[in-house]
């Protein structure tokens, strides 16, 4: 048998070698192609319904709040001992914050409490419910909801400026406390629950004269390490966004590499649930702006700790390390 020459062969051999390796790179290259476009795609599905909700906008977070008081379960309904009043405020910045005023009916009133809640609380539902044994023993409570929080305006969950929200409240209660004939003459202290603690240390910081002392319920004077980000995480996202006070697209994304905070301040699975069913609740990880104001806050804390004169009596009494580091941080004077 006469074989074909090797080179017809080989030629042979080459061409469809050749078209499927084009074949091939043809392929890959729409693929590759689509690729960019299909992961763009599944990560605006996973980050758009974070960034954007309802109840960012304030209006739109005050008309699901209406609807669902009409809804559950009424804290005051038939209460004759307490009178609650709210109505809004307008800071130096023309927004409009929810004030709420709580005195007691029977009784006299025995001191003022300006109450400073904590970080995406909503001092609506379950803080009322919690303080208003307080109000039945006789002691007026004043409750400011900061920018972005509750029914006040601001993007939800948003703090631009811890300086600016300090200034809010300390601006209103020094209003109320002046306003009203009740509260003259009275004693007034500073409660701070959660991140409303260095809220209140913050505010004493500003007229420590003004007022009679402060009461801490587990207040944020340190962020846990638990919670925070790498070091190198953080500088990186602080070239982001910007100093304090700044404010810009890249601040407004709630994108903190941080742990669930609801999930650590509520052990109760009721209590939990009960807290994310508020329509104001903010339920996502914490935007950047807003975990840069916190860290300015946890530095200003620890290293501005004041010196009353009862606590170095008392505090062996508590046992955190969070509250022996409080101590043992304090400037002596």
């Amino acid at each position: 048998m006469v074989q074909p020459p090797n080179v017809s062969l080989e030629t042979s051999v080459s061409r469809s070698a050749a078209f499927k390796y084009c074949f091939v790179l043809f392929l890959a290259y729409r693929c590759i192609g689509a690729i960019p476009f299909l992961t763009l795609t599944s990560l605006l599905s996973f980050v758009i319904p974070h960034l954007f909700r309802t109840n960012d906008d304030p209006v739109e977070r005050r008309k699901l709040m209406n609807n669902w008081k009409d809804r559950e379960v009424k804290v005051f309904s038939g209460d004759d001992e307490i009178d609650v009043r709210e109505e809004y405020v307008v800071n130096k910045r023309a927004m409009c914050l929810m004030s709420t005023t709580m005195r007691p009916l029977r009784r006299p009133i025995k001191a003022v409490l300006c109450f400073c809640h904590g970080y995406a609380d909503n001092p609506y539902n379950l803080t009322r419910w919690a303080y208003r044994l307080l109000v039945y023993a006789g002691y007026a409570m004043v409750i400011l909801e900061y920018e972005g929080h509750g029914r006040s305006d601001g993007l939800l969950g948003f703090i631009p400026s811890w300086d600016l929200l300090v200034d809010d409240a300390v601006t209103h209660f020094r209003n109320v406390l002046k306003k009203e004939r009740d509260f003259r003459q009275k004693k007034c202290f500073l409660v701070g629950e959660s991140m409303g603690g260095a809220v209140c240390f913050s505010s004493y910081l500003k007229c420590p004269n003004f007022w009679d002392g402060i009461i801490f319920v587990a207040p944020m004077c340190k962020i846990s390490e638990e919670v925070k980000p790498p070091q190198w995480v953080i500088d990186l996202l602080l070239k982001i966004i910007g100093p304090s006070g700044s404010i810009n697209f890249f601040g407004k994304l709630p994108l903190s590499p941080s742990s669930d905070y609801d999930e650590l301040i509520f052990k109760d699975k009721l209590v939990l649930q009960a807290f994310r069913e508020v329509p104001t609740a903010y339920n996502r990880k914490p935007r950047l702006a807003t975990a840069r104001e916190l860290l300015v806050s946890d530095t200003l804390t620890s290293c501005r700790l004041y010196d009353p004169p009862s606590w170095k009596n008392h505090w062996l009494y508590f046992i955190p390390y969070s509250t022996i580091l409080f101590f043992f941080r304090m400037p002596q004077i």
